[in-house]
């Protein structure tokens, strides 16, 4: 019922209310349109993007440029959102460095503002989200402003009051206008810990066409921007390479820890940092030991490397020189298998002769190295040596070699190698000497057979160029002694030729191969002039024979053309004749023959006296005064 002029009268679901009771409902009913209409009002501002006052861009700006350096410039006006939280947004934002070292465009920009230092009229923000960033440096020196920069946002003594969580989404980095070396793809998540000053941090980025995966946790952003010492964990990962690091940083760019690098692709893991191994070493790289680095450089302790020519131990460094790398240590191993890494110099199959494949020039380092190698055994193909110590230096385009006295084949060899660059491929040079060295052991390694015993002396000191083995060996020139003591040669009898020609000159034409010469002593000297060995003072005694040799060895076509004179030695028993012999065919299948001239000489002499005789045995004798 509703009242109307004091009567009572129905409301419109038939109750009678009083009048003074629905004009108080009436009130409530416009208060809480009026209280919903405010709030969807403040809602629908708070969730509304309102250009950010000009004082608090002004004091971003300022306290930005004050603490890290850096000159912000919006293109476009900030904006304000205060729903759900406080948040600072702005697009297409540059920044600059006073110095002009750094420069950066920002597609897109969110932050969270702190509540309670807003409430004060004060801007720090909780969380960032940085899109798109486009950042370029001048010069490597820049790479650490970048990153000193990046902590002094994560730091309370920031501009940005110390970010609980920064997030970045498809930024990219490069040094000038250099884009092939530039970092793109990167997206981040750095994240302060709960209830403490660490850091942790997640994300990947695409360098040279590979994937990197990156993770980084327990620094702490306060002291390595006031540069003290933190903790720092580190991980690497990427399709050729897997590093970690395990310590803390000592100030500035120092840090010393537990390093630990591991490759399954040595050679793609080199090609893919652009630096060019000095020696090929094999396929995997296993690397640890106590690591100090200080900026550029490394330096390990205890450092165990393990390759697929070697384990090696010891004490190792690297520097980095701009985009050349410094290598340097003191390393041993038991074993060091060098095969690999000299094959394009190894002797070639007869069948071939030297090898006409161009050498390997990139095998040649890009960066200096001076490494000292000491190895219980040394493995060159089948050459094994033993208890040697190797010095390694290598500039750009130059490599030096040098062997202490290394025992080999029961005797010791020592001797130095260098290879460099030249105008017609390869410039080589080798200074070798050696002694008391099994021949039988030497001559397999060389010749593929055992053509010699005896124990071996000599030196060889000798320099070519060429683009290729075969080009290389045409352009020897140098010298070279040998001695053999004690021994005999292989395939030929030369003190049973001799006997043949006392008792019967025509059979000394037979085939002389077959048997073995032994001797007391044999030497040699030879000049090495374009791949030639001019063979001089060639000797060879023993008590039934002595040997004058002369000729050439050519090198090159890996061809005997020598000249022998086999003769009784003074105060012997026996009347032979000297006899010429050569020596000929490749080094594999060498011939030793007497000459034709000699033997042609002995024919004819066999024969008249074989004429002789018939002549008197078909002449009737006389007959006998008996007879008569």
């Amino acid at each position: 019922m509703v009242y109307e002029s004091g009567r009572p009268s129905r409301d419109v679901q038939g109750f009678y209310v009083p009048g003074p009771l629905r004009h108080r409902a009436h009130g409530v009913t416009r208060r809480l349109a009026i209280g919903l209409t405010i709030l969807t009002a403040l809602l629908l501002a708070g969730f509304t993007p309102w250009p950010a006052p000009r004082s608090w861009v002004s004091a971003l700006v300022r306290q930005t440029a004050d603490r890290d350096g850096l000159v912000l410039a919006f293109n476009e006006p900030p904006r304000v959102v205060l729903l759900p939280q406080p948040r600072l947004e702005a697009g297409s934002i540059t920044a600059t460095t006073d110095a002009g070292r750094l420069s950066a465009t920002i597609a897109r920009s969110s932050g969270a503002l702190r509540l309670t230092p807003l409430v004060r009229g004060k801007l720090e923000l909780a969380e960032l989200t940085v899109v798109a960033p486009r950042i370029a440096v001048s010069d490597p020196a820049s790479w650490a402003g970048l990153g000193s920069g990046t902590l002094h946002a994560l730091s309370a003594r920031g501009a940005l009051g110390g970010l609980d969580r920064l997030v970045i989404v498809d930024g990219a980095l490069r040094q000038g206008h250099d884009d092939a070396q530039a970092l793109t793809g990167i997206n981040a998540v750095m994240r302060r810990s709960s209830g403490r000053d660490s850091v942790d941090a997640a994300g990947g980025l695409r360098w040279r066409g590979e994937d990197v995966q990156l993770e980084a946790s327990g620094f702490r952003p306060d002291d390595l921007a006031a540069g003290l010492g933190s903790e720092l964990s580190l991980r690497l990962k990427s399709a050729f390479l897997t590093a970690r690091f395990q310590g803390q940083t000592i100030g500035g760019a120092q840090a010393e820890g537990d390093l630990s690098m591991t490759s399954a692709d040595l050679p793609s893991l080199s090609r893919w940092l652009g630096l060019s191994l000095p020696i090929p070493m094999g396929d995997s790289l296993a690397l640890s030991g106590q690591a100090r680095i200080a900026g550029p450089a490394l330096a390990l302790d205890d450092a165990r490397v393990a390759l697929d020519a070697g384990v090696f131990e010891g004490v190792a460094s690297a520097r980095l020189q701009g985009a050349r790398v410094a290598i340097g240590g003191t390393l041993a191993t038991d074993r060091l298998d060098l095969s690999q890494a000299v094959r394009s110099f190894a002797l070639a199959h007869a069948a071939t002769g030297w090898s006409t494949q161009a050498f390997e020039l990139s095998a040649l380092s890009q960066g200096d190295v001076d490494l000292r190698l000491s190895a219980g055994q040394i493995a060159i193909g089948k050459a094994l040596l033993s208890n040697a110590a190797l010095s390694f230096l290598s500039r750009p385009g130059r490599v030096d070699i040098s062997l202490g006295a290394a025992e080999i084949f029961g005797g010791w060899i020592k001797g130095r190698v260098g290879i460099g660059t030249g105008e017609k491929g390869v410039d080589a040079r080798l200074l070798a000497s050696f002694d008391h060295v099994d021949a039988a052991s030497a001559s397999v390694l060389f010749a593929g057979a055992e053509r010699v015993t005896g124990s071996v002396a000599g030196s060889v000191s000798a320099e070519g160029s060429g683009e290729n083995p075969a080009a290389l060996m045409h352009t020897l020139d140098g010298k070279a002694t040998l001695t053999l003591r004690q021994g005999e040669i292989r395939g030929v009898n030369l003190p049973e030729l001799l006997r043949r020609l006392e008792r019967r000159p025509l059979i000394a034409a037979a085939d002389v191969r077959g048997g073995k010469t032994p001797f007391e002593s044999a030497s040699a000297t030879a000049r090495i002039v374009r791949g030639v060995a001019e063979v001089s003072e060639g000797v060879m005694t023993s008590p039934a024979t002595r040997v004058d040799l002369s000729g050439s060895i050519g090198l090159a076509e890996r061809v005997f053309r020598l000249k022998g004179r086999l003769e009784r030695p003074e105060g012997s028993i026996g009347e032979a004749k000297p006899l010429p012999f050569g020596v000929t065919g490749t080094f594999e299948n060498p011939v030793i023959a007497p000459e034709s001239t000699r033997l042609g000489a002995d024919l004819s002499s066999a024969a008249t006296l074989s004429g002789a005789y018939e002549r008197v045995e078909a002449t009737p004798p006389e007959p006998s005064s008996q007879e008569r």
